[in-house]
């Protein structure tokens, strides 16, 4: 992938899930058909949607859209990175500007719980084998898989809510940014399952959990996709339209 410019910013910036929708219309009955696919894409249901039936494929990308003010030197490093993405054909790491880019969530992990706790004990004042005591659990927030839009993370702190919020950003693999849509509580054993979008496409590695300083695989939306205006004193504005790279 051909790396984003260093210390090039946009001016503004949209960053944001888009769900591309399938329909079929009845021109005798007027319905639509809808196909609605959930968040498995594995399984599939039926579904009607404001007295309209119908099917609808979900298909769920990211989609950016940036303005750029740069100066004339600034201009002329955008132009050299376009000329490598050969429009289309490239695949660059956008970081997710639009975003915060420190997670709301506690991210508080099974290592501060049993810190925080200190060494526990059985009621008789014993370990396990040793008469000694114990350090309740280990781990630091680890990505386990994932499938669809629902991911697996494990080493939190047990029984906590609040850890990831809805919101957070999670990188699940090079280029692969998701956001949580919905967040719970940690069980027994410092285990969430959270639903994100979009759709995971590729297997989801097992990794530390990165929320910080995500970026996600885009192309250009189209070989035209930045194209820029100069202005005196030479001054360029770019629009650059961009699609999620599959």
């Amino acid at each position: 992938m051909i790396p984003w410019p260093e210390g090039t910013r946009p001016e503004t910036a949209a960053l944001f899930v888009e769900t591309l929708l399938g329909r079929f219309d009845d021109a005798y009955t007027g319905y639509e058909q809808l196909l609605v696919r959930p968040h498995d894409p594995a399984g599939a249901r039926l579904a009607a949607i404001a007295s309209v039936e119908g099917i609808l494929r979900q298909i769920d990308r990211w989609i950016g859209d940036l303005t750029l003010d740069l100066d004339h030197a600034d201009a002329a490093v955008l132009n050299a990175f376009l000329a490598r993405l050969r429009g289309r054909a490239g695949v660059t790491l956008v970081p997710a500007w639009p975003f915060r880019q420190t997670p709301a969530g506690t991210l508080a992990s099974m290592d501060e719980h049993a810190a925080t706790i200190g060494p526990t004990s059985w009621d008789d004042a014993t370990g396990f084998d040793d008469d000694t005591s114990f350090v309740e659990g280990a781990g630091v927030p680890t990505l386990l898989g994932g499938r669809g839009q629902r991911f697996a993370i494990g080493g939190f702190a047990p029984f906590t809510a609040g850890v990831l919020a809805t919101g957070d950003l999670i990188q699940a693999g090079v280029g692969r940014g998701h956001q949580v849509t919905e967040a719970g509580t940690t069980d027994h054993n410092g285990y969430l399952a959270i639903w994100a979008a979009p759709t995971a496409r590729d297997p989801v590695p097992r990794e530390t959990l990165v929320t910080t300083d995500v970026a996600i695989a885009m192309r250009l939306a189209g070989d035209d996709g930045a194209r820029g205006q100069t202005r005196p004193p030479c001054r360029t504005r770019y629009r650059v339209r961009l699609t999620e790279a599959r």
